[in-house]
């Protein structure tokens, strides 16, 4: 009894602690990694986010696809992300992606990044260990750039 009452105060007083938020959306098609994941059809999807000011941050996501046999995805991830006293950027976490309704689907990520004044370098390393015990290595950079920074009240 003590156990469950103690949950349920830590879920209720959470957002003191952190912010939660949530997502949806609705696609004409859930392209991810050059890839259809929905046969060029439609998609709806939408996940809870946790976040704290010291930088954790964890939540699930999920979204209809339509591939070998999937019907539904269910990601869940955590991770750490702040900058530096000198500007620089950084994000680490984990993230699993399972197919519910296929047996040998599932994979996860580790994954990390550095960013400096807009350049940034991302890795990801995909694990299956389930089914291949196979890795593959990504490697991302990426320039990030303000092209219009104006607001409506500029304008009129």
């Amino acid at each position: 009894m003590k156990k469950g009452m103690m949950t349920i105060v830590m879920f209720l007083t959470l957002y003191t602690f952190g912010e939660v938020s949530s997502n949806f959306t609705f696609s004409s098609n859930y392209f991810w990694r050059g890839m259809t994941q929905t046969m060029d059809s439609p998609a709806y999807s939408g996940g809870f986010d946790y976040s704290h000011e010291s930088g954790f941050y964890a939540g699930t996501w999920g979204s209809n696809v339509s591939f070998g046999g999937a019907g539904l995805e269910l990601d869940l991830y955590a991770g750490y992300a702040g900058e530096t006293e000198s500007g620089i950027g950084y994000d680490f976490g984990y993230i699993n992606y399972a197919y519910p309704e296929v047996d040998d689907a599932d994979f996860s990520e580790m994954y990390g990044s550095l960013s400096y004044e807009g350049f940034g370098l991302h890795i990801t390393w995909v694990m299956n260990l389930v089914t291949t015990m196979s890795f593959l290595m990504v490697l991302d950079l990426f320039l990030s750039h303000t092209v219009i920074m104006k607001t409506l009240a500029q304008t009129i």
